[in-house]
């Protein structure tokens, strides 16, 4: 879990498309897989420790068959 929102994190702040491409897209990528893999009300629990550990920046991610939310 803790790998997930330090990926996701990491995957927020990082620039530079070389980068991007070579070593953060793919781990952003697996965190992504993975998040998205858990049950949805579980990942109201992370998405609410992400969005409190990045603040004031944000992110979000939308699996497929998530119900929107507010």
């Amino acid at each position: 879990m803790k790998s997930l929102i330090a990926s996701i994190i990491l995957a927020s702040t990082v620039t530079g498309c070389a980068t991007l491409d070579k070593d953060v897209a793919p781990k952003a990528a697996a965190a992504v897989m993975t998040y998205c893999a858990t049950p949805q009300a579980e990942r109201q629990l992370i998405r609410d420790s992400v969005n409190q550990r990045i603040a004031p920046n944000s992110i979000r991610i939308t699996c497929t068959g998530d119900t929107l939310t507010p």
